[in-house]
């Protein structure tokens, strides 16, 4: 945990004297891993005058301590080493040395004298428990009936720990970090349980949670990476934030069902969790509740479940299929993202969204149907799906978002629906297999021919692959931008007269194509718009082209010849972007009045 400069924080925002809202705010941004309890007790001193106290006497004596501990723990249930750590962080942040002498009772070199006579040591070094369950009842500190946190002399015991049945709830952080328990044993007397209670009690095997809990709290159970098993009782309504986050050895776990919500990150990192089945009563799962579950194979979603969070499903690397509930209406944000063993998908008629990176890089991915009443498939939303053969485009469908399928190697075919109005860069580039593209004769702006894909309104070829063949006959003027990216198995292509311009990175990584002649007419080539065509060899370019754009015949390596069908002096008048022909072959361009050599082609 980073240590907390609180001289410095209050040099820089001299306003966290007076006003606590402020000083939380500050630490929480500055010193994001520093515990919610501690931060809690620093806000606390200042605001109940303890360090306007210090600012005034300079001075304090032992007395002023204990009284200033008193304070934090009658009126806050504040305790323990924590409290006195945050004393001793102001003191020094304005100026004040104390020097806190140790009693016998907290000898470091000692531990075992802090140990009841009815505690025994095993052999194998941990201690046991002899005596029955109030037998540790002095192990704790408490407020009223709410046991506040383990003694500080007992954080390190191993072994086993049984909670007094005189104790109905238990406080913020009060086993932080205890790694040797390995089982905790919660009497039914006990309705609440704190955030972080038991947050990184690594050694921890078995915990029981009493049948009065109603909610687990953010980060009960965080990192308790031994627990394997776990039963949530009947009555729990919420799972808290993080709550099991990164229990690793957790291999099942039962929900009961009452519970309505599981917070965000709730399993997150559970890498040892095989199977899990979300209850009736659930209405929202939320943001990446089982990411990175990388063993998870199966979960059922019921229709109950009307909000799934982004990411909730990241990286769940062995699940193979799942179903999406017709109550939910958008599948957010890298939703399944990573999960490289699905193969199966079925989406809830009511979904109106795809977002972002919601399957990106499912590689199993073969086949997917989108329901009509989707409107917007998000950036990048099946990039990297190099198992999927074919999409169909629902009628409902009128934007697809940038890289959408990006990379989908194995795509060969598409077929666009009839409201489909926008496509944003790259949406299919490098889909080298793609070789048919059908549009619904409905559709208002785009048409299909030659296999390719034509913004009538606009006369741009927004999609092209190795089969197409352009339109000559006037109803494509530009050559849309990505609109051949990645094309890898594309050799050749006609480019018709009427074409006026070729757009940024229309012809990018296409690996393949060994020559081009870009026809009379054409006035510009784009930023990148040969970009890595590495089997390029020959470039015809007409007199009409007036700018070549940056990295246009950028790493085209085996390029040798450029044909301009003008004199020198033309030739040096265009205008042509930084690094237009960085990383090219040797080549000569061979203008109507002589030769220039690369080095003065500029």
């Amino acid at each position: 945990m980073e240590q907390i400069d609180l001289k410095r924080l209050i040099e820089q925002y001299p306003e966290v004297l007076t006003d606590g809202t402020k000083l939380k705010a500050y630490i929480l941004d500055l010193y994001p891993q520093c515990k919610r309890g501690m931060v809690n007790i620093l806000v606390a001193i200042q605001q109940c005058g303890i360090v306007s106290e210090m600012e005034a006497n300079k001075k304090p004596s032992a007395l002023d301590m204990s009284r200033w501990k008193k304070v934090l723990d009658d009126d806050y249930g504040f305790a323990g080493a924590t409290a006195e750590t945050c004393l001793q962080l102001w003191c020094s942040a304005v100026g004040i040395q104390l020097e806190i002498k140790a009693s016998a009772e907290t000898k470091p070199n000692k531990p075992n004298n802090n140990i009841p006579k009815k505690i025994e040591e095993k052999a194998d070094g941990s201690r046991a428990l002899q005596d029955s369950q109030n037998s540790q009842k002095d192990w704790f500190e408490y407020s009223g009936t709410m046991l506040l946190k383990l003694k500080e002399k007992y954080r390190d015991y191993k072994g086993e720990i049984y909670i007094p049945d005189s104790v109905t709830s238990i406080g913020v952080d009060a086993f932080y970090n205890c790694s040797g328990l390995t089982s905790i044993i919660i009497p039914n007397s006990v309705t609440s349980i704190g955030d972080e209670a038991f947050r990184s009690c690594t050694g921890l095997i078995n915990i029981t949670i009493p049948d009065g809990i109603t909610n687990i709290g953010d980060d009960t159970f965080c990192s308790c990476s031994s627990l394997t098993t776990l039963t949530i009782p009947n009555g729990v309504v919420s799972i808290g934030d993080s709550a099991f986050r990164f229990c690793s050895s957790l291999t099942s776990v039962t929900i009961p069902n009452t519970v309505i919500s599981i917070g965000d990150w709730a399993f997150s990192g559970c890498s040892s969790l095989v199977s899990i089945t979300i209850p009736n009563s659930a209405t929202s799962i939320g943001n990446g509740a089982f990411s990175s579950c990388s063993k998870l194979m199966g979960i059922t979603i019921p229709n109950s479940v009307t909000s799934i969070g982004w990411a909730a499903f990241e990286y769940c690397s062995s699940l193979t299929s799942v179903v999406i509930p017709d109550g939910v209406t958008s599948i957010c944000e890298r939703l399944f993202n990573g999960c490289s063993s699905l193969t199966s998908v079925t989406i809830g008629k009511n979904v109106t969204s795809i977002d972002d990176g919601a399957f990106q890089g499912c590689v199993d991915l073969i086949h997917i149907t989108i329901p009509d009443d989707v409107e917007s498939i998000g950036q990048e939303t099946f990039s990297g799906c190099v198992s999927l053969t074919s999409i169909m485009i629902s009628n409902g469908v009128t934007s697809i978002g940038e890289r959408a399928f990006y990379g989908c190697s194995n795509l060969t075919n598409i077929t666009i629906g009839k409201s489909l109005t926008i496509i944003d860069s790259f949406a299919f580039a490098n889909c080298s297999n793609l070789v048919s593209i059908t549009v619904d004769s409905e559709n208002p702006k785009y048409y299909g021919q030659g296999n390719c894909l034509v913004d009538s309104e606009n006369k741009i070829l927004a999609v092209g692959c190795k089969s197409s063949v352009i339109p000559n006959d006037g109803s494509v003027t530009s050559i849309g931008r990505t609109s051949f990216s990645g094309c890898t198995m594309l050799t050749s292509i006609t480019i018709p007269s009427g074409v006026e311009n070729i757009d940024d990175d229309a012809f990018s990584g296409c690996s393949g194509l060994m020559s081009i002649i870009v026809p009379d007419g054409v006035k510009s080539i784009g930023r990148g718009a040969f970009f890595n065509c590495t089997r390029l060899t020959n470039v015809t370019i007409p007199n009409s082209v007036t700018s070549i754009g940056g990295s246009a015949f950028s790493n085209c390596e085996t390029l040798t010849g450029i044909d301009f069908l003008s004199v020198k002096g033309r030739w040096k008048a265009i205008e042509k972007g930084y690094g237009w022909n960085n990383d090219t072959g040797f080549y000569t361009v061979h203008c109507t009045d002589g030769d220039i050599p690369m080095n003065k082609s500029y």
